[in-house]
């Protein structure tokens, strides 16, 4: 008897302490919805890109994805005017981070002293984290954007690169590692 004096007011403490005041539930509720709205607008972005997108012949300069290294929306279509090369990687593949110095000097000699092409990379892990931490490691140079779940789960066979024309319409796509002059050659060789 003695113990149920103690543990009844113990449960009684324990059962309304764990339950939720008004005045609470009221102040979560604003980030929550502002949480939701970002959420929404982030599926609106990433939902339509597929590996659809990257095939020959098709316009890329509609899309847009999150840039992981400012967190900004970078819009393909910005790049109107010059050639666009694209390189699709994750944290997995190792050819894909072998050639890293390859974009970087693409980077260097074609897109800041030429200002003839932009490279971007399109980073296809689930979790941004591993491809921060690999894009610090390697000296990624050029921008990497983070590609929506669409198109993590498409399959894409990778090392992957495409090229597109100055009005974002692809003219090359590619499977497998190149070198620098290989990617140029690619670059200057548009077809008609």
């Amino acid at each position: 008897m003695k113990y149920l004096y103690i543990l009844l007011p113990i449960s009684f403490f324990l059962f309304f302490a764990g339950c939720p005041r008004k005045e609470d539930s009221r102040s979560t509720e604003i980030p929550t919805e502002k949480v939701a709205v970002k959420e929404t607008v982030n599926l609106e972005l990433d939902s339509k890109i597929t590996d659809e997108h990257f095939k020959e012949g098709m316009d890329v300069s509609s899309l847009s994805m999150v840039s992981l290294k400012t967190g900004e929306v970078v819009s393909l279509g910005s790049f109107k005017g010059k050639k666009i090369v694209i390189d699709f990687w994750a944290s997995w593949c190792a050819p894909c981070i072998g050639m890293f110095p390859v974009f970087n000097e693409l980077k260097r000699k074609m897109e800041d002293e030429a200002g003839k092409v932009k490279v971007v990379s399109i980073n296809l892990d689930p979790l941004p984290a591993k491809a921060k931490k690999i894009m610090k490691n390697e000296g990624a140079e050029f921008e990497v954007l983070k590609a929506p779940e669409s198109l993590i789960n498409a399959g894409i066979l990778m090392p992957f690169t495409v090229i597109a024309d100055e009005n974002g319409t692809v003219f090359v796509n590619t499977s497998g590692v190149h070198t620098y002059e290989e990617l140029l050659n690619m670059i200057e060789g548009e077809k008609d």
